[in-house]
């Protein structure tokens, strides 16, 4: 015993040992690079595998591959099949007797793409070439007792002809033996078949099952179903026959089918699955054949024959919740190529009975020509016990219902079908569920056939509310030539609606009276029904509508009007609503459209806040307030504001309004004005827009061009008349952003104006300016000052501006004009007249006068850019004190005079030009009691490098100190004859940074003509 333990000890022991090596040798990259090449080559593509292994349990007791992750690409890399795992094993010894067996073939997820092009290749062309393999004589047996498919999917598409088949969660367990005939076995679901053709979508979401056993004959070309049934959704056909020569054009068919029950309800499994919920749970009975047979050639000229018949005898339905059931079912149905009929149909439930009988000739040919016929006896009352309505809303139904139809003609002409039938229904009555009354006495008699149905004695009654139908309609099958004459009669009391028909009163709330006589009359038209009211009436009084989506409801509402055609004519309306009450009279043409085109005139009072409750102002308005009366017509398309054309009289207070049309918001608006369709003469009109007061008087033309874009001044608002301002904040309609160094767009409102103005004060770029009176005139590019007047920094200014936009980011300034009396030091700090680098106004006080043209571009910052300043003209100064300056400060350090530092100036003079970024500067002269300095020279307004020749005018006390500069005999010859020193110097540097030397050129030549005694005369002329 111990030595027969020892051996199996010794061969399991080797057994693992086997295990183990082939799992060494065997490694997913070995296997990869012996499988793959091979694969690869028969596949003609690039074959991915995530792994390959060796493994013996799971196929046990045989050895077998496993394969994890394959995918097949076309040679374009488009997937063509993949796999999650593919698991073979085979066995052995059939391989000595020329047998090939798999004994387990496993494969999960699959997923197979086929595709026809639009030119007629497929993607699966590259499998299909001829790679030159010579067959050889015999070969193996093949068999595989155990194949499985798990959650297979196959996608087929074919653009030749835009249709697409895929089937989707196929689990299969197939038995299959390959010799000179295969043999095979199959157990199949197939959870999901969708089927377009043409781009009609004919099957969606259909299950089948198939449990089948068959014989493949492949030389022969027969396939033979012996044995199995086919299930499609649920309903099982025994299926058994051939199907041959599929190698050919003409496919043979041979199959029978057959499936009895004694349970009819096995047909209703073919209902789709949108159809479960209502079929679920039902009890059924009675007998059910289902069989035929297909049989000759399919070809795409021949179809085969078809024998099909379906009968169903004592056929019993119900809903298990409700007590009665529908029964006496019975019909048959037989198909063949020749005729398909429908036999003996009736049905039964209670009272009621249904029969039915028709027929179709050559049902499969386009020009079939069909029969039917139906009658129907129906009680209304009985249909609760076997349908149930309450899921329709409804509580109770009653009524006789009587129908008889006749109908012949082609299918594939149902214009030209004849028919005939007549509807009876007496005594109806409907109550709908949560409302305490039903609507009653429902009566119709319709009288049909191809050439006219005709509608009489038709209406009903709901308490003291009554609607009466009558009419025809002629053609009724012809879409082209179909007419309409039928003439209704309502008279309704709103208030008791809810009464009847289940309205939520939280959302819609309405009473009143309403009378309406509508005639409808002519060829419908889909898109303008509208055109079928002729003549008719609509009178609603007392009238009250509130709803959900409103704030106030409509109250007192008087409606009369007529509608003919596209148009509506409204002889008086009137209403409240919160605090408004307006009337209007006019008409409205294509009044059910999307875009209605109005003619009424409105009279009353209006708050402005309601209008966004019933018109939509966005996106130019997303605020507005106050109130208005008006006397106003309106004509235009009511979906196009810029189209809108007004005329009377409106006079408005407390408005303000806020949104996208607007760069700021108005507020205070108060007005009266005369409207006509292009102009708003303004009697008075005052308002606020932003922290700007405006008031006008004169006319605004083109006053909805505000809400439109325009390429021309001509189609913009235009202001004329008089503007007057207490204060006018330029500064607030610019987006600046003091945070930031962005550039500031600037954007001038989309209007002109030509007014004569007056304004207290006016803000421009951080500057106030007051007393402004002149002519102004305003473009989206321009803002123009002429003949005007104005005080700032405490002086006057008088001339023109011209403040040009010609783009956002490129604007400029022009002014010619004269300033007298400004603050110095607030004048240059502020306008940077001097340039960018320019501290000047650290240093002076007193009173600054020029007369001056002066231009300059404005950088995207809305700072003056000096390189494009163009200025000439003249300044001075008066009263002026100059203390601390670089200059001042280097030449007193020259003359060693340091009250030279602080001077009050008599007089200060000089023309300039600034040109290139350099202000040149002549005839400056400047004097300060016994002191004074004539100067000419260049300012560099980027840089601050200054070039000045100036003559000091000093007192003969400058004599020593200037000597010990320049030598005594240069001193004696710039001394004049009362004994003042004119000495010449040189200044150059920075204004900031200095440089103060003695111009020793000028004094070389003034010492040489001192010595030739001409100095004195020469001194003479220049003081």
């Amino acid at each position: 015993m111990k030595l027969f333990l020892k051996i199996i000890a010794v061969l399991l022991a080797l057994f693992i040992l086997l295990l183990v090596g082939l799992n060494i040798y065997f490694t997913d990259d070995r296997l990869k690079n012996t499988i793959l090449p091979q694969v690869q080559s028969a596949v003609g593509s690039e074959v991915e595998v995530d792994r390959m292994s060796i493994t013996f349990f799971r196929t046990f007791p045989r050895f077998g591959l496993d394969i994890d992750g394959l995918r097949i690409p076309d040679p374009q890399g488009e997937p063509v099949a993949s796999l999650d795992e593919l698991l073979v094993s085979i066995e052995l010894f059939p391989l000595f007797r020329d047998e090939i067996s798999v004994s387990r073939l496993s494969i999960t997820r699959p997923v197979i793409n086929y595709t026809v092009f639009a030119d007629s290749t497929t993607n699966i062309d590259f499998l299909l070439e001829d790679e030159g393999v010579q067959d050889e004589e015999g070969g193996y047996s093949i068999s595989i007792p155990g194949f499985t498919l798990r959650d297979a999917s196959v996608f087929y598409t074919d653009e030749t002809s835009n249709s697409a088949i895929s089937l989707e969660q196929l689990d299969a367990d197939i038995s299959l033996f390959f010799g000179d005939i295969l043999e095979s076995r199959v157990d199949a679901q197939l959870g999901s078949l969708n089927v377009i053709m043409d781009g009609t979508s004919y099957i969606t979401n259909l299950s089948m099952a198939i449990n089948q056993t068959s014989t493949l004959d492949l030389e022969n070309e027969i396939a033979t179903f012996t044995e199995g049934t086919v299930s499609i959704r649920g309903l099982a056909l025994n299926l058994t026959g051939t199907v041959s020569d599929w190698g050919s054009e003409e496919l043979a068919l041979d199959l029978q089918f057959a499936s009895s029950s004694e349970n009819f309800g096995e047909l209703l499994r073919l209902a789709p699955p949108a159809f479960d919920e209502y079929i679920t749970g039902l009890q059924t009975r009675g007998s059910l054949v289902l069989e035929g047979s297909v049989e000759g050639i399919f070809s795409e000229e021949t179809l085969p024959n078809f024998d099909v018949t379906i009968e169903v005898a004592d056929g019993f339905l119900q809903n298990p919740d409700l007590p009665e059931a529908i029964e006496d079912i019975n019909f048959q149905i037989l198909f063949n190529n020749d005729l398909a009929t429908i036999s003996n149909f009736r049905a039964r439930a209670g009272v009621n009975s249904i029969t039915a009988s028709g027929m179709v000739e050559r049902p499969l040919e386009d020009d079939a020509t069909f029969s039917l016929d139906l009658d129907g006896d129906i009680n209304l009352e009985t249909i609760s016990s076997f349908y149930p309505i309450e899921d329709l809303g409804v509580e109770q139904l009653a009524g006789l219902l009587k129908t008889t139809a006749r109908a012949t003609g082609r299918i594939d002409a149902p214009e030209d079908a004849v028919f005939s039938g007549v509807f009876n229904l007496t005594n109806g009555l409907l109550k709908y569920a949560d409302v305490p009354r039903p609507i009653e006495q429902i009566n119709a008699r319709i009288d049909a056939n191809q050439d006219r149905i005709r509608i009489e004695e038709s209406g009903f009654t709901a308490a003291n509310n009554r609607l009466r139908l009558s009419g025809s309609v002629l053609r009724p099958l012809d879409e082209d030539n179909r007419t309409v004459d039928v003439t209704a009669d309502i008279n309704f009391d709103l208030a008791t609606i809810k009464d009847f028909y289940p309205i939520d009163e939280d959302t819609l709330s309405m009473r009143g009276q309403l009378i309406a006589n509508v005639v409808l009359r002519g060829r419908p038209d889909p898109d303008q029904i509208e055109t079928l009211l002729q003549q008719s009436t609509f009178e609603l009084t007392n009238g009250y509508l509130a709803h959900s989506i409103v704030t106030n409801p409509l109250e007192d509402v008087t409606f009369r009007a007529e509608a003919s055609g596209r148009r509506l004519s409204i002889s008086e309306a009137r209403f409240k609503t919160g605090e408004n009450a307006l009337s209007m009279r006019g008409s409205v043409v294509n009044y059910l459209s999307d875009n209605p085109e109005v003619d009424l005139t409105f009279d009353g009072n209006a708050a402005l806040s309601s209008v966004s409750s019933y018109y939509s102002l966005e996106p130019w308005i997303q605020e507005l307030a106050g109130d208005a009366v008006m006397n106003l017509r309106t004509r235009g398309p009511v979906n196009d504001v810029t189209a809108i054309a007004l005329d009377g009289s409106l006079e408005v207070s407390n408005v303000s309004a806020a949104g996208d049309s607007l760069f700021l918001p108005v507020t205070e608006l108060n007005g009266r004005m005369s409207i006509t369709p292009q102009t708003m003469n303004l009697e008075r009109f005052t308002m606020m827009y932003g922290s700007t007061d405006i008031s006008l008087q004169g006319a605004l033309r083109n006053y909805l061009g505000f809400l439109d874009d325009h390429t021309s001044t001509e189609t913009m608002p235009a202001i004329s008349g008089t503007y007057r301002s207490r204060f006018l904040n330029m500064d607030e309609m610019i987006d600046w952003d003091d945070e930031t160094d962005d550039p500031i767009p600037i954007e001038l409102p989309n209007l002109t104006a030509n007014v004569n103005a007056n304004i207290d004060r006016l803000v421009i770029f951080g500057i106030p300016i007051t007393e402004i009176s002149g002519t102004s005139r305003i473009t989206p590019t321009l803002i123009r000052v002429d003949e005007a007047e104005a005080k700032l920094f405490e002086g006057t200014a008088t001339g023109r501006m011209d403040w040009n936009v010609p783009a956002p980011l490129q604007t400029n300034l022009l002014f010619n004009g004269k300033l007298e009396g400004v603050r110095a030091e607030a004048f240059f700090r502020d306008t940077g007249f001097l340039g960018p680098q320019s501290t000047i106004h650290n240093y002076i006080t007193g009173e600054f006068n020029t007369e001056i043209r002066y231009f300059t571009e404005l950088t995207p910052e809305i700072d003056p850019d000096i390189t494009t300043t163009d200025a000439s003209g003249t300044f001075g100064m008066s009263r002026a004190q100059m203390r601390g300056h670089p200059i001042q400060k280097r030449v007193a350090e020259f003359l060693n005079a340091s009250e030279l530092e602080t001077l009050t100036l008599d007089a200060w003079n000089a023309d300039f030009s600034i040109k290139d970024t350099v202000m040149t500067i002549q005839n400056f002269s400047i004097t300060s009691g016994n002191l004074g300095m004539q100067l000419d020279g260049t300012l560099h307004m980027m840089n601050d490098r200054i070039n000045y020749r100036a003559t000091l005018l000093l007192p003969e006390r400058f004599k020593r100190g200037i000597a010990s500069v320049i030598s005594s005999r240069a001193a004696d010859a710039l001394q004049l004859e009362d004994g003042r020193m004119a000495v010449p110097i040189r200044i150059t540097g920075t204004t900031a940074n200095p440089q103060v030397r003695p111009d020793t050129e000028t004094i070389e030549r003034i010492v040489r003509d001192y010595i030739q005694d001409g100095a004195r005369d020469l001194l003479r002329r220049l003081f």
